[in-house]
């Protein structure tokens, strides 16, 4: 049993609607209406034969001897190429003799266009050539099992939602053990002085690292120690008692 192309189950295969396909690429000089375009890309995806019996009946539209319909016809090619059920795309690509012939095609001048109508049938089929070849197209995307990053992914760019942006997670935020901007100390222990050689003179935890501190009044550190032998006075007492 043939199964419908991207059908779920229950809901039946869909003919190939002609009337709405020979009013899309009609001979006339009117534009083909949007809404037309993505009720024929739409039959791509009722059924296998439905599909096929489109791709033929644009191809017999392509071999008619009228500039108009040629170009409508291809500019439905293109969209259900690129908007369409993969199986068209497919299929198209072992019939593209005759859009190689239009991508030679050289029609009558047009008393008002001149050759700007032809010139657009050659330019629109080579672009349904590039369409019909190409694997980045939108119904391809559809069956990608890779993830958009975004609002709560997982990789990739930070977004809302992963861990890297809770608060407190990694930054010296209000919520951490005891930081307000800076690297937070280990739970339970005092700030800690920073001493050596590269020595900031300041408490880990507090100001912001970043923050050029070269020409801070030396006092500061002076506070900035005493505040930290009183937290340590305090915490040793706490423990003691």
């Amino acid at each position: 049993r043939r199964v419908g192309v991207g059908r779920g189950a229950g809901l039946g295969a869909r003919a190939m609607d002609k009337s709405l396909c020979a009013k899309a690429t009609a001979d006339n000089e009117q534009p083909t209406p949007g809404y037309m375009y993505n009720e024929i890309g739409r039959i791509t995806h009722a059924s296998v034969d439905a599909c096929r019996q489109l791709e033929d009946y644009l191809i017999g539209r392509l071999k008619k001897d009228s500039v108009h319909v040629r170009l409508k016809a291809l500019r439905v090619m293109k969209h259900c190429c690129l908007h369409g059920h993969m199986t068209f795309r497919r299929d198209m690509q072992g019939k593209t003799a005759i859009i190689k012939e239009m991508m030679q095609y050289r029609g009558q001048p047009d008393p008002l266009h001149g050759d700007t109508l032809n010139r657009q049938v050659r330019d629109t089929a080579q672009e349904v050539m590039n369409a019909i070849f190409d694997s980045t197209t939108a119904s391809e995307q559809l069956h990608s099992t890779g993830r958009m990053q975004g609002f709560g992914s997982d990789g990739g760019a930070t977004a809302f939602g992963s861990d890297s942006s809770r608060a407190g997670a990694g930054l010296g935020g209000f919520g951490g053990s005891l930081g307000f901007g800076g690297a937070q100390p280990q739970s339970g222990l005092p700030p800690k002085l920073e001493t050596g050689a590269y020595s900031t003179g300041r408490m880990q935890g507090f100001g912001n690292p970043n923050f050029d501190n070269s020409t801070a009044d030396t006092s500061s550190t002076a506070r900035l120690a005493a505040l930290a032998s009183g937290v340590a006075e305090t915490v040793s007492k706490s423990v003691s008692s």
